[in-house]
């Protein structure tokens, strides 16, 4: 016969270790300097493309042209950080931890009737140790 929470080494399993996320804020560093690179060299390419799309109705010309290059930078690596922010958010596995409501309101009624029971319980223990009292009185 075995004891009550004693198992044996066949039950035993090993823990899940827990993911290690103290790198990401350097994997983000670096996806942010990879991003600015192909902005950088991506960015200026576009200024021509935008003003076939746009069919006159973009010149190029509307700042000078450092600028205009400068703009074309900054918005390209701005898409391209939101890109791969969306992709990392999508890629990581959710937590299994998650709180969800409607298991937090399950909880909430159940304590709430465990509490009547205790407090109905605590009352009628009250009312006997009463009828005791008066009686050995």
């Amino acid at each position: 016969s075995q004891q009550k929470g004693v198992g044996t080494m066949q039950d035993y399993t090993i823990p899940p270790k827990e993911k290690k996320r103290g790198m990401w804020p350097l994997y983000g560093l670096l996806m942010a300097i990879a991003a600015g690179m192909f902005a950088y060299v991506i960015g200026p390419r576009l200024i021509p493309v935008v003003r076939n799309i746009t069919r006159g109705g973009f010149t190029g010309q509307e700042l000078p042209q450092d600028q205009m290059q400068l703009a074309f930078i900054v918005v390209t690596f701005i898409v391209l950080v939101t890109i791969g922010a969306l992709i990392v958010a999508f890629a990581v596995p959710k937590k299994k931890s998650r709180v969800k409501e409607s298991d937090l309101k399950k909880q909430k009624v159940v304590m709430r009737e465990e509490q009547k029971r205790r407090r109905a319980r605590q009352l009628l223990m009250d009312h006997e140790m009463k009828k005791e009292n008066r009686r050995k009185q």
